[in-house]
């Protein structure tokens, strides 16, 4: 059981890092100095990891809820 969460963790880090490459491969540039595009960065980096992290969290409780429902099944 603890080598599943610690697969979701890796594998929600690596979307992490990639999406971070694809970022500065796309946008061709260093760090910036403008509070604008910092927000923008914001922005992207939320879109891409929130719904990925939400679907893991899902996941994660459906597997929650399997499990329960195997514990009640085996007590009774």
């Amino acid at each position: 059981m603890k080598k599943k969460y610690i697969v979701s963790i890796a594998i929600t880090s690596l979307i992490g890092v990639f999406s971070l490459i694809i970022y500065f491969f796309h946008f061709n540039g260093g760090l910036s100095v403008s509070h604008n595009v910092w927000g923008e960065f914001g922005e992207f980096f939320g879109g891409v990891i929130s719904p990925l992290v939400a679907l893991l969290a899902f996941i994660t409780v459906l597997y929650n809820f399997d499990l329960t429902k195997e514990q009640f099944q085996k007590k009774f």
